[in-house]
């Protein structure tokens, strides 16, 4: 199966309340951190050094493909890299929120063909995880992470605050900040929120089917 070009099919999937996954195409806060150039011979080791915000998540992109992420102790956070070929490559610094750094934190499953439902060894299972069944998947790509509260506002408007709200002023908050996971999610609202980012961005975002979170 070939690998889906840009413009493929881009997953949010829903847990519970939290919608699992960093959307990509949308700048919902933040800015670049740093940018570097440096020029490597083959199985060089490079060293960088930064300060970030204390739980703030940041993404290290190393120019070769490659990405690292970092969640940031409030201190000085170091990380380290070892080139494969020589060359001179860009390096980017970015802060969670940021557009390139949504886009590299969807993670790209390749399809196939698998037994979906209940066997023997699970034990009797349900009704609706019969009979055990051949389901065959395309490629597509996943996000990584929790839609952050920073995101979330971004597409809908609203803060953690008032969805609780919506669900129940009398419900708790879990934590409240930007790089905090979204919750008091509804599913239609999740949905909504794929719409809403498709038309914002011109990429194709949806919840995954129930084979492909399997």
């Amino acid at each position: 199966m070939k690998k889906m070009n840009a413009r493929g099919r881009w997953l949010l999937g829903l847990s519970l309340t939290l919608c699992w996954l960093v959307p990509a195409g949308l700048r919902a806060a933040g800015a670049d951190t740093a940018r570097w150039t440096w020029t490597v011979e083959a199985g060089e080791t490079k060293t960088f050094g930064f300060s970030g915000a204390e739980g703030a998540l940041y993404v290290l992109q190393w120019g070769d493909g490659q990405t690292t992420y970092v969640t940031a102790t409030g201190g000085q956070d170091i990380v380290t890299h070892a080139y494969a070929q020589a060359g001179a490559y860009d390096g980017l610094l970015r802060d969670e929120n940021t557009v390139e750094v949504l886009e590299a934190s969807m993670v790209y499953v390749e399809g196939g063909t698998f037994r979906m439902g209940a066997t023997a060894e699970q034990g009797s299972g349900f009704d609706n995880q019969k009979p055990v069944h051949e389901v065959e998947l395309n490629d597509f790509y996943m996000g990584a992470f929790e839609v952050t509260q920073a995101q979330w506002e971004a597409v809908m408007g609203t803060t953690v605050s008032q969805q609780r709200d919506r669900a129940g002023a009398s419900q708790p908050l879990y934590g409240v900040g930007d790089n905090y996971p979204m919750y008091y999610v509804s599913w239609n609202e999740a949905v909504a929120f794929c719409e809403k980012l498709s038309e914002m961005t011109g990429e194709t975002y949806r919840l995954p089917t129930e084979a492909e979170w399997e």
